[in-house]
């Protein structure tokens, strides 16, 4: 795990691959654990803030 936040646990993989394959595989393993996730409908988090104005009353 590399890190704990506030609505994630963040891994990070590094695949033992050839250099010119690195991007590729790259994006079909993020591809298969997104698919993954979608399949057992687990939902990805985002930080999310309520923002509330008020405006004083006109004098």
């Amino acid at each position: 795990m590399a890190n704990l936040g506030e609505s994630i646990v963040d891994f990070v993989v590094w695949p033992w691959v050839i250099n010119s394959d690195y991007s590729d595989v790259t994006f079909n393993f993020t591809k298969a654990v997104k698919e993954a996730f979608d399949a057992e409908e687990i939902g990805i988090p985002f930080p999310q803030r309520d923002r509330y104005v008020f405006r004083a009353a006109p004098v």
